[in-house]
């Protein structure tokens, strides 16, 4: 009961953080003040999630509508961790703006709240409403104070194609609950036992959840927002879609074929397409890119074709899926930290130090003859990015070609062999501008913010301790297991 009181008063520490802002700005506060509380009702939720991860033992199940389990708290933290990283990428943004600055934090701790509210639903209802507090914001923030063309686009495609989704995913939702006649996760994992084939009902509304979560994966062929997102958002904004998207909707993927234990073999033959196609476009679409933020937008395509080549692999090890878990949560952190650190330096370099920065890839023309460390900091999370032996990426193409050589699936082996050799060529292509071109850089004296320096130099740490000493990572997500529902009975 105690550990129970301490979650719900955690998660009032979030909705009076929103509330104290809006109070603020009402009373026309400076923006000084409201990020300040901004920060301090982040942390704070952080520290609290911490000392519930370590005294929680056994799973808890909050008001029929959450359950909480060392797998879900852990999320819950990197969740934290990058809204934490994103509202001091923000507090940098937000500077260059003159009105209306103080909104914008209210948009950001409303999208953490929904996001952590998606992840630890076991119920449709307060899994619906997670799901659109945290896309209802995102929305907010991609057109967050900006009379910029391309934002307005992007925006506007976003929201249309994620209220698509979004409809599929309630249909696929109504259908289920139409034939199970519940909306929980527990007995719906317990109705599925008792069905031994899934009839054609299930089958479209299975059909129709996985268009919903793939959508906000950007899964090819639900992949055309994604770089226009990546490029008409702000950074801290994009910062934020391509971590904590991935994080919670590919949470509810795994979830999701922990529930249908039942799921034919000719399912994740379709997972197989999904993933060659993620990886082929992806890569081919990267290649052709002159902005970074594109560039990494068609990046993430291809990663998340990468994890989709792991999730195949589920279907030969069912029963000991924890196997599998453990490789996507190893992939995913890792390439989070190096997204994370790229749109950290891109912060950096649009800050108004940099006069001709326009996302544009050109715009790094021999830059570490102007600075020096960026760039070596820059280069590294690269080549983590590409999978370079001695850092942590290289643990991701370890465990990714390890999973599906053992599997004997030659095909995928095949597309992600060629695959890599495509991100190699698009990757080594900014390093050599950095590098070798011609100075085409103007400045003037930069005003580092302390913060981004501090996030910078932790996240450097992390891929380090992770390339040099891979056990500490494996050590903290053993210590973590996603616990399949059906087993709890």
């Amino acid at each position: 009961m105690n550990i129970k009181f301490n979650i719900f008063i955690t998660l009032i520490i979030l909705i009076i953080t929103i509330l104290m802002n809006i109070f603020n700005i009402n009373n026309f506060s400076k923006y000084f003040k409201n990020s300040i509380l901004t920060i301090i009702g982040l942390f704070l939720t952080f520290l609290s999630f911490v000392y519930i991860y370590k005294v929680t033992i056994v799973p808890i199940l909050f008001m029929n509508l959450l359950f909480f389990d060392k797998y879900i708290l852990l999320y819950i933290l990197i969740i934290l961790f990058i809204s934490i990283i994103c509202y001091h990428l923000a507090y940098v943004y937000l500077k260059t703006i003159e009105n209306h600055r103080e909104e914008f934090y209210i948009l950001l701790i409303s999208s953490t709240f929904g996001a952590i509210i998606t992840i630890s639903s076991i119920h449709a209802i307060s899994l619906i409403l997670g799901i659109e507090i945290m896309s209802i914001s995102i929305y907010g923030m991609i057109y967050y104070n900006s009379n910029d063309l391309i934002s307005l686009e992007s925006v506007i495609k976003y929201m249309i194609l994620s209220s698509i989704a979004s409809s599929f995913f309630l249909l696929g939702i109504a259908i289920i609950y139409a034939y199970s006649g519940t909306l929980s996760f527990f007995k719906l994992s317990l109705f599925f036992i008792y069905k031994n084939k899934l009839n054609y009902y299930i089958l479209l509304s299975i059909i129709m959840i996985f268009i919903g979560i793939a959508f906000k994966l950007s899964i090819v062929p639900w992949h055309m927002w994604t770089a226009d997102i990546y490029e008409g958002a702000p950074i801290p904004v994009s910062a934020f879609i391509a971590t904590i998207n991935k994080i919670v909707f590919l949470y509810l993927l795994l979830r999701f074929f922990l529930i249908l234990p039942n799921l034919n073999i000719y399912f994740f033959k379709i997972i197989s397409i999904f993933s060659i196609l993620s990886i082929i476009i992806g890569n081919i679409s990267a290649l052709y890119q002159n902005n970074l933020k594109r560039l990494l937008g068609y990046s993430s395509i291809a990663n998340m074709g990468y994890l989709f080549s792991i999730i195949r692999v589920l279907q030969l090890s069912y029963n000991n899926y924890y196997i599998i878990i453990i490789p996507i949560n190893i992939y995913l952190f890792i390439y989070l930290l190096n997204t994370l650190g790229i749109f950290c330096i891109l912060t950096i370099l649009s800050s108004k130090s940099y006069n001709n920065y326009d996302g544009d890839i050109s715009s790094y023309s021999a830059m570490f003859n102007k600075r020096p460390i960026i760039t070596l900091i820059l280069t590294y999370f690269l080549i983590s990015q590409l999978g370079f032996p001695l850092t942590a990426g290289f643990l991701c193409k370890f465990y990714l070609y390890y999973l599906i050589i053992n599997a004997k699936l030659i095909l995928l082996i095949i597309i992600n062999l060629i695959g890599h050799i495509f991100s190699i060529y698009y990757y080594i292509r900014i390093i050599r501008l950095l590098y070798l071109n011609k100075i085409n850089l103007i400045e003037k004296n930069i005003k580092f913010h302390w913060g981004i320096i501090i996030i910078i130099t932790l996240i450097i740490l992390m891929l380090l301790i992770i390339g040099f000493y891979p056990m500490f990572l494996i050590k903290l997500i053993n210590s973590a297991k996603l616990i399949n529902f059906i087993k709890l009975y």
